[in-house]
């Protein structure tokens, strides 16, 4: 059985006996190094101590965090979302990935496990966590601690852009790769380069399209409905702000017109919707990568007379079930109100076999939950699959995984010459591992749709035209037309916003 881990040196039974060459220590992975998984550097003593399990993460298979010493050939992959309703779905479908990788044996029979660790505020049950991390600190905190406690060498999420441009930053320094679902700020395309090279693929992915799609798409909704003068209310950082501007460069001109109003905070956003609600706009754009903001903008708006009428686009930040909680969302006054008033963009609902697979066999490990109604899960899915992918790639090619040999190794799925692309799924593990373990590399096809990642480390899809439908029963949520601009168009999806069906 070929080993997926670090080289590790015995493990000795006890701290005492390594004092004469590890009683000083600076950083945590000198302590993994020496002794394992699980292991750190105490600061106050700077020795080499084993670490206590961190109340924010739990593993599949369960016992990892409990238990370092055992089965250690086991390949480790994490993941770091702020668990709740709107990223607990992603957490799942990563977690689906190793399940299945574990039932067909595992990478080349090394078994797979998974660390999953929340940057929430609080744990399941709803009680806070007592170590004073909000979700942007806990975030990186969480990449850190998997990274030099646990050696894991690629994390899936976090989720929004913001976190994932904090945490990339901390955690390339551990040469930790970073592969996000749904962070989808043009400013990522940037931040570890513009070029993907076997020499530096870059430690920053992502499945999902930069919001540059998105900012154009809704861009050109606003001129097909016949709006001259948009506001923007954009949550600061990555996400609002490059979703923001991707709009302003596609809409403004020809006497059109829109003005940005930035918000960071509940106060903020609340100040800056009486200021739009003031400036005579005929359209708005809500941009934020958190619900409760959308749900704050719906309540307040609704009792604002000018915004009754007033066209509502909104981008995938606010594509949530949330929104229709009868306990926390949108109350029902405001609903009737503005809900008739929505257009909405999110990345396509994939419509292909390897979709299918995945929604099925999601549904029959999460109790029938459905993941189409949650956000990113087939994104989350192939992130995880794409990480294995990398792994195995890495053991083969690269002398051992690490972060960047895992990156290698994503550089080498989106070959179109390899022929008919591989599913990404149960089916397809053991060709994916037989083809890197020859060097060749391969085409696939995810659960997402198809993973063509570009020169810039980049992948394009279709976007999803959305609104906000009552049915008789009550408001949903409801996709109505699939755009592609992609290489591989997607079946079912038009080319262009002229060929939807005449609803705008």
């Amino acid at each position: 059985m070929r080993s997926f881990l670090f080289l590790l040196p015995l493990l000795l039974p006890a701290c005492s006996a390594i004092q004469v060459e590890y009683a000083d220590c600076t950083a945590d992975p000198q302590c993994r190094d020496a002794f394992g998984r699980g292991w750190g550097c105490e600061e106050e003593t700077g020795h080499c101590m084993e670490v206590a399990a961190n109340p924010r993460c739990d593993s599949y298979p369960e016992g990892i965090l409990d238990d370092p010493a055992q089965e250690p050939d086991r390949v480790l992959l994490g993941t770091v979302f702020q668990h709740g309703p709107d990223f607990n779905g992603m957490v799942r479908s990563a977690r689906l990935a190793v399940i299945q990788v574990n039932d067909r044996g595992g990478l080349d029979g090394a078994p797979v496990g998974v660390l999953e660790c929340s940057s929430a505020d609080e744990d399941a049950d709803g009680v806070a966590f007592d170590d004073g991390l909000d979700p942007d600190t806990g975030t990186v905190a969480m990449g850190n601690y998997l990274s030099d406690i646990w050696g894991v060498s690629a994390i899936v999420g976090p989720a929004t852009s913001g976190r994932a441009l904090a945490a990339y930053n901390a955690w390339s320094t551990r040469g930790t790769l970073l592969i996000s679902p749904s962070a989808t700020s043009p400013e990522l395309t940037a931040a570890d380069g513009l070029v993907a090279t076997h020499e530096d693929p870059g430690l920053l992915w992502r499945t999902a399209p930069p919001d540059s799609f998105q900012g154009a798409l809704l861009a050109d909704m606003a001129k097909a409905d016949g709006r001259t003068n948009v506001g923007i209310l954009a949550q600061t950082g990555p996400y609002g702000d490059g979703l923001a501007d991707s709009f302003a460069a596609g809409y403004e001109g020809a006497g059109r017109t829109s003005l940005k109003y930035p918000f960071s905070t509940p106060t903020d956003l609340a100040k800056r919707i009486t200021e739009a609600a003031n400036a005579g706009h005929d359209a708005l754009l809500v941009v934020s990568s958190d619900t409760p903001d959308i749900i704050r903008f719906f309540n307040s708006a609704a009792g604002i007379g000018s915004l009754d009428d007033m066209r509502v686009f909104l981008p995938d930040g606010a594509f949530s079930e949330s929104l229709l909680d009868d306990d926390v969302g949108v109350t029902a006054a405001a609903r009737d109100l503005l809900f008739p008033n929505v257009q909405g963009t999110v990345p396509g609902l994939p419509r292909g076999p390897a979709f299918l697979n995945f929604t099925s066999l999601y549904r029959a490990v999460n109790n029938g939950e459905d993941p189409t109604v949650l956000p990113f899960t087939a994104q989350a899915y192939d992130a995880a699959w794409l990480a294995l992918a990398g792994y195995a790639w890495a053991e083969h090619n690269e002398g051992g995984i690490s972060g960047i040999n895992t990156a290698r190794g994503l550089l080498e799925v989106s070959d179109p010459s390899f022929g008919v692309p591989l599913e990404i799924g149960p089916g397809s593990r053991t060709n994916i591992q037989s083809q890197f373990a020859a060097g060749h590399s391969i085409d696939v096809q995810g659960a997402s749709g198809p993973l063509d990642f570009g020169a810039d480390g980049e992948t394009v899809g279709p976007l999803d035209i959305w609104d906000l439908d009552d049915d008789g029963g009550g408001w949903a949520l409801h996709r109505w037309c699939c755009v592609d601009v992609s290489p591989s168009p997607t079946e079912g999806c038009v080319s262009s916003l002229d060929a939807c069906e005449d609803h705008l």
